[in-house]
């Protein structure tokens, strides 16, 4: 359950159903903030994980297998502003 669409890869497995229909363009919202990843499927939230690991990486996009058929369209990266800098946005508008 932890390779399965919507789960933080090998870490945490989605809290809902994931099941998407084959051949249709879903849609995901990842979020990374800090120590905080969200995963929204098609409107739904379906992961929301505490990492305990390094807030540094690489983004990645990923086919299961080689026989898997995979595509991407309209990707949009954007920079968060930090927890720290909300929090004092919030508090000194």
């Amino acid at each position: 359950m932890l390779k399965i669409t919507g789960a933080i890869y090998d870490l945490q497995a989605p809290s809902t159903s994931t099941v998407v229909q084959i051949g249709a363009w879903n849609n995901f919202l990842i979020e990374a903030n800090g120590a905080r990843i969200r995963v929204t499927l098609n409107g739904q939230l379906v992961n929301d994980y505490q990492s305990p690991r390094e807030q540094t990486g690489y983004i990645a996009l990923q086919a299961h297998d080689f026989l898997s058929r995979t595509q991407f369209r309209n990707l949009q990266l954007k920079k968060l502003p930090s927890e720290q800098s909300a929090e004092t946005e919030h508090l000194h508008p």
